[in-house]
């Protein structure tokens, strides 16, 4: 019998990436190929063709060096909540409006309100810039009507491959409206919102198989190969960092910050901040949430410098003013607030390249990330979730060795770097565990054990966070004093410095 090989696809704001890997965890190739997005004001949006041809582009070198026939399954991860409204034949009928695309923002509250008893159940609000007040939008400019439906990124290109109509996934559907309480769309929420049930795609949980590709997909695959139901970018590299076991969190320091971790049970956010993913196979949840600042504030600050070669000495970040290092305009998680922006206690400046240079500029942005970071953590663990397990570290940013270590002691907590970080690594394991002979529960963990290796360990400096920590408590009350954050969430942060 020949081994098989798996493939994963994620679709990101810069780049799509494809890793090949065998059935012993060997990466046998992997291949990257740029995207362009267009931004005005509020509005985000890319062309869906091009993530098709960059699909094809990636796909076409990891498989060159195989027998196309022997790669068993694909799965793709996509940007949480990017959309795109395509015709009856798939063929794209507006532009990919992006998962931070807040331009249907008005709409978020009647969201909220037409579905108020949908989201206390599931424990979180709309918000502004997530999928379901973009799709009322593309009903009222009329672009979304019978005989279309608005998909996702990842359900654009696995239409793609094949050729046809294939569901959803339970992931990425999440911010559409999506019930995950219940696997379905909700028909209270339709009817009071007057979405067509018709102009939804169907909806199936990550990990089972949705369809095989086409012989006409127009990539060397072929039809030996399944396609398999993936998730969002974040719940990718949860995977890519095996984060599976109740209590364990993966950070992902990408274009923005996400982290997510995985549970048993259920909690219940009423900020709206934090919200949960059902994980593949329905064996749990994977709670978390996406900051809007990451490494795109280096980018916004720091333009044309790579985040893996920029260095700082603890004196620099202790000396670096506190902020918070917000290149746009409102903040997910985890607060939520369409009107929060750049702060700077004290009344200090922000660095800047000009009159601070590139260190002390990055020791600002790299300490304010990591302080926004601990606040994740404190509110996660104020809703009510187990953070006392294992903490891993991916995403571009982890791949710098001084930005890993001052987050480590901001967070208390020893935390492991993977050896690949990559999201299509996460998704070539779904695509794995979709065929894995055992039970639901133990499918993912059984493939992601057998086919990652390990990564290194990085210890905190305790001492250094002690001093750290004194600065994230005016972090804290200066998020306080702008009433992004609740007086409770605020103590509970304060006492946590002193646990």
């Amino acid at each position: 019998m020949k081994t098989p090989f798996w493939l994963g696809l994620d679709i990101g704001t810069q780049s799509i990436k494809a890793v090949l890997i065998d059935d012993s965890g060997i990466i046998i190739a992997n291949a990257a190929a740029p995207l362009k997005s267009t931004r005005e004001g509020v509005i985000h949006e890319q062309d869906p063709e091009q993530w098709w041809a960059a699909s094809q582009e990636v796909i076409a070198k990891v498989i060159s060096t195989v027998t196309p026939e022997d790669v068993k399954a694909i799965s793709i991860s996509s940007t949480s909540g990017s959309l795109v409204v395509v015709d009856s034949q798939g063929k794209p009928v507006s532009t990919g409006i992006m998962y931070d695309d807040a331009r249907a923002g008005d709409r978020a509250a009647e969201c909220n309100e037409v579905g108020a008893a949908l989201w206390a159940n599931l424990g979180y609000r709309i918000q502004e810039s997530w999928a379901l007040p973009k799709i009322l939008w593309l009903l009222d400019q009329g672009t979304l009507v019978v005989g279309r439906k608005v998909i996702h990124q990842g359900d654009y290109i696995a239409w793609k491959l094949a050729r046809k109509q294939v569901n959803s996934d339970a992931s990425n559907t999440l911010k559409s409206g999506f019930d995950i309480e219940k696997v379905q769309w909700s028909s209270d929420l339709l009817a009071g919102l007057k979405i067509p049930r018709d102009v939804l795609p169907d909806v199936t949980m990550a990990g089972e198989v949705i369809g095989v590709v086409s012989g006409a997909n127009e990539t060397p695959l072929t039809s030996q190969t399944s396609i398999v139901a993936g998730m969002t970018d974040g719940c990718a590299a949860q995977i890519a960092a095996a984060a599976l076991a109740s209590g364990s969190w993966n950070s992902v320091l990408g274009t923005t910050l996400v982290i997510k971790g995985s549970s048993l049970v259920r909690k219940r956010d009423q900020t709206g901040s934090v919200y949960s993913h059902r994980a593949p196979f329905s064996t749990g949840w994977w709670p978390g949430g996406a900051s809007s600042t990451g490494t795109n504030a280096i980018a916004h600050w720091l333009p044309g410098v790579e985040v893996d070669q920029l260095k700082f000495t603890f004196q620099n970040v202790l000396d670096a003013p506190i902020v918070y290092p917000l290149p746009g305009i409102g903040e997910r998680f985890p607060f939520v607030s369409s009107k929060a922006h750049t702060l700077v206690a004290n009344g200090a400046n922000f660095p800047t390249l000009e009159n601070d240079g590139v260190q002390k500029t990055f020791a600002a942005i790299a300490k304010g990330v990591a302080f926004v970071e601990r606040l994740s953590f404190d509110l996660l663990a104020y809703v009510g979730y187990d953070i006392s397990g294992t903490y891993t570290f991916t995403g571009g940013g982890a791949k710098n060795a001084d930005w890993n270590q001052l987050r480590s002691d901001i967070l208390g907590h020893p935390v492991i770097v993977p050896e690949e970080v990559e999201g299509a690594v996460g998704m070539a394991i779904l695509a794995a565990a979709a065929f894995e002979v055992s039970e639901e529960r133990l499918k993912l963990a059984n493939v992601a054990n057998r086919l990652l290796s390990s990564g290194f360990e990085i210890k905190p400096n305790l001492s250094n966070g002690k001093l750290l920590l004194t600065q994230y408590a005016q972090f804290v009350e200066m998020l306080h004093d702008q009433l992004w954050i609740t007086t409770e969430l605020k103590n509970f942060a304060l006492a946590r410095i002193y646990v």
